[in-house]
């Protein structure tokens, strides 16, 4: 292969990878701090939260996330990746959708712990897609992009809300 040819075809692994794997990882990030934004909007009194529940409702989605970490580097192991990433994607975002059904304490806590549970997955999942599709010369970029670009992408949006909602 040619460097021309093999420059394109990592141009066209990027176009069709990096995208897909850029937004769901942000929306990964989004949903670590979304809840932050509905103390705001009034989750407190909805959900009839003390602040010390509230707390460890945030807490909670840790808690699942250190759990299944090691269950979610096993199944990366044992089963095809993509596979696994998709799968595990999927049910948290139907998981994501039931958050909005959470009215108390219990629900929103056994909610957040599945969160995080699911959400171990993607991080390795797309550390390994990202070793399996590029050269090692070229991961760090492509790391900095689905990784590094979602912390960027939620700075953009915060530091947009303050110029809007200033008090």
């Amino acid at each position: 292969m040619t460097p021309a040819e093999e420059r394109k075809l990592v141009r066209k692994i990027d176009l069709h990878m990096m995208p897909l794997m850029f937004v769901l990882y942000l929306l990964q990030y989004l949903d670590k701090t979304s809840l932050g934004y509905t103390a705001i909007m009034g989750i407190l009194q909805d959900a009839n939260l003390s602040g010390n529940q509230y707390s460890w409702v945030s807490s909670f989605f840790y808690v699942g996330f250190l759990v299944a970490s090691p269950l979610s580097s096993i199944l990366l192991v044992k089963f095809p990746v993509a596979k696994v990433v998709v799968l595990t994607v999927l049910i948290w975002a139907g998981i994501q959708m039931v958050m909005a059904a959470g009215k108390s304490f219990a629900s929103l806590a056994v909610l957040r712990i599945l969160l995080g549970a699911f959400e171990a997955a993607i991080g390795p999942g797309f550390t390994i897609i990202t070793s399996t599709w590029y050269k090692p010369s070229e991961h760090a970029l492509r790391h900095g992009l689905w990784y590094g670009g979602a912390s960027v992408c939620e700075g953009m949006i915060q530091a947009r809300d303050n110029v809007w909602f200033k008090s």
